[in-house]
This record gives C-alpha cells, sequence and structure tokens, in this order.
C-alpha cells in the first residue's frame, strides 16, 4: 500500500471515529437544549442569574425573577461540572396574590428547547392538559413532571429519560 493511500485510510478511519464519538452531548444530556440560549432569554427578561457547583453533584444554573406578580425560579443542572449542555430542567413559579396569572408562554418557550428528544407537539399538548392537573409522562426522550399543589404555584420539571430508566 502506498502512502498516499495509507493516510487516505488514516484520515478517513480517524474522521467517522471522531464524528460517532463527539455528537456534542453526553448521553445523558438533551440533546439541542442549550441552556447559553435560554439563560440569555431570561436575563433579556431581567432575571438574575446564579450558580451552584459541586465537585461530587455537578452545576446547577440558576434564574430568579418576576413577571407580573408572579416569582420564577428556572433551573438548568447538568452533573458535570465543564458540561454545556443540560440534563434536567426545572421551572417554579409561586403567585404574590391570587389574581396574578402565571405566564404559560415562560414554560412553553423553556420546553421548546426538548425538540430534538420527543415531539414537540405532543409535549405542549400534554402541558396544555395538565398545567392545572398534576401529572407524570415519557414523551419521546423525555420525561415531564407537573405539580400544580394550589392555585397558587405550578413547577415544572424535564429531565432525559436514560436507556436503564425504561425497561
Amino acid at each position: 500500500m502506498d502512502m498516499n493511500k495509507l493516510l487516505i485510510l488514516i484520515t478517513v478511519t480517524l474522521n467517522v471515529f471522531l464524528l460517532s464519538n463527539c455528537g456534542g452531548y453526553a448521553s445523558n444530556e438533551i440533546k439541542g437544549y442549550e441552556k447559553s440560549q435560554y439563560g440569555g432569554m431570561l436575563r433579556m427578561a431581567n432575571f438574575e442569574h446564579d450558580w451552584n457547583s459541586s465537585e461530587d453533584a455537578g452545576i446547577s444554573h440558576i434564574y430568579t425573577g418576576n413577571l407580573d406578580g408572579v416569582d420564577y425560579n428556572v433551573t438548568f443542572f447538568n452533573s458535570d461540572n465543564y458540561g454545556s449542555g443540560v440534563e434536567s430542567g426545572t421551572i417554579s413559579a409561586i403567585k404574590q396574590y391570587p389574581e396574578a396569572n402565571f405566564d404559560f408562554s415562560l414554560f412553553t418557550s423553556m420546553v421548546e428547547g426538548v425538540k430534538e428528544e420527543c415531539d414537540l407537539q405532543t409535549a405542549y399538548d400534554w402541558l396544555t392538559a395538565h398545567f392545572n392537573n398534576p401529572s407524570d409522562t415519557i414523551i419521546g426522550n423525555i420525561q415531564f413532571n407537573m405539580l400544580a399543589p394550589t392555585q397558587m404555584v405550578r413547577n415544572l420539571r424535564f429531565s432525559k429519560v436514560l436507556s436503564q430508566d425504561v425497561e
């Protein structure tokens, strides 16, 4: 085999290896969900950003803000302190007074990032049906948990379903 063919073979093999191993997302991250995009959107809405990090537990990016009498807390979690993806997200909303209205579009916009892991229309339909009725479901590769313990509180959590979680 001449040197040019060997070089081409090595290059092709290396490219195949790199492409198959660097999709940009760890297996437990929600493919396509970029916290920087959603964090930027929240910062533009005057939400404050903070984070907690632990070598053992991972990193949480926390955004807090108030929209029209409702306090929101949005958290993105990744078990890899250096990872840029999102493994799970939580949106909590607490009304400051009973007449305040939850911003449903905030919930749907945060869910939009899961579109590469599940059917987005099905996720929207589920969220619409269960925004006031607590429920759990799995749509595609994403698990959703909606809690509505009172008329004053809403809590939505979404996370990647790992293959060992599904039997």
